[in-house]
């Protein structure tokens, strides 16, 4: 992020966020955080090489918003405001928010991470895809925007429990607030993703198809401005901070007909 006395497009200063779920289920509970460390260790430590390189932010915040462990469903989109509002409380002057999946890691030491006048989708061409924008309006993996375009559509939706469809509706609600998404040319949006076991209890959202049609209806409810949490711990590491909380769960689904 950036003092918003500058211009968007010459940020210096910006913050990434990056959610994950907590431990839940069984296995060891130690192992399993000395893989997500490294597993985190390593990616971060990718895109700080890929900065240094292009000379970009040398001392960007990096907040990983890290759901509670236990049984609960996991909720990307919810961790993603938190990890918003929380950098904020950092520093209020902050006003580029870079949001991105802990897996994914940039190919092409082209692609900038900044914002400007309208929200960006770095992510464009990842190798599970086939290195190809699977739809028009993919908007996953890697994005970024300013902090007037986040709150133009307040933040992103709290109700996508589960896995898929925040993406979507966060499409939605730039669309619907009159702005469109800019990308990088896609030989340089290209990422590649380090290989893991899905988490559990993410499992998909059967509701998320219905939730993606009625945007419009909720997005001014759903958003930063309805977010609610607790902050459980805070732990400042070298290279990020890692903030755990609870983010509550989610109402009972509905039995599929």
């Amino acid at each position: 992020m950036w003092p918003k006395k500058r211009p968007v497009d010459l940020a210096t200063r910006w913050a990434q966020q990056e959610p994950f779920q907590g431990h839940g289920g069984g296995g060891s509970r130690l192992q399993w955080v000395e893989e997500r460390i490294r597993f985190d260790k390593m990616e971060i430590g990718n895109w700080r090489q890929l900065l240094k390189k292009t000379k970009q932010n040398k001392n960007p915040s990096v907040n990983k918003g890290r759901q509670k462990h236990g049984e609960d469903t996991f909720n990307r989109a919810k961790l993603l405001n938190v990890g918003f509002l929380e950098a904020l409380k950092e520093d209020a002057t902050y006003d580029c928010f870079i949001f991105s999946d802990v897996d994914l890691v940039p190919m092409d030491d082209r692609n900038l991470y900044r914002c400007g006048d309208q929200p960006r989708h770095f992510a464009i061409a990842m190798d599970k895809f086939g290195f190809r924008l699977p739809y028009a309006g993919y908007f996953g993996g890697v994005s970024g925007l300013s902090k007037a375009q986040f709150l133009r559509i307040n933040g992103f939706p709290n109700e996508y429990w589960g896995w898929g469809g925040e993406d979507d509706d966060i499409f939605n609600r730039i669309s619907l607030t009159g702005m469109k998404i800019s990308r990088p040319d896609i030989r340089i949006g290209r990422y590649r993703m380090i290989k893991h076991d899905r988490d559990k209890h993410n499992e998909p959202n059967p509701q998320r198809f219905t939730k993606i049609q009625n945007t419009k209806l909720t997005m001014k409810r759903d958003g930063i401005g309805s977010v609610r949490y607790q902050v459980l711990e805070v732990s400042r590491q070298p290279l990020f901070t890692n903030i755990t909380v609870d983010i509550g769960r989610p109402p009972s689904w509905p039995p599929r007909g």
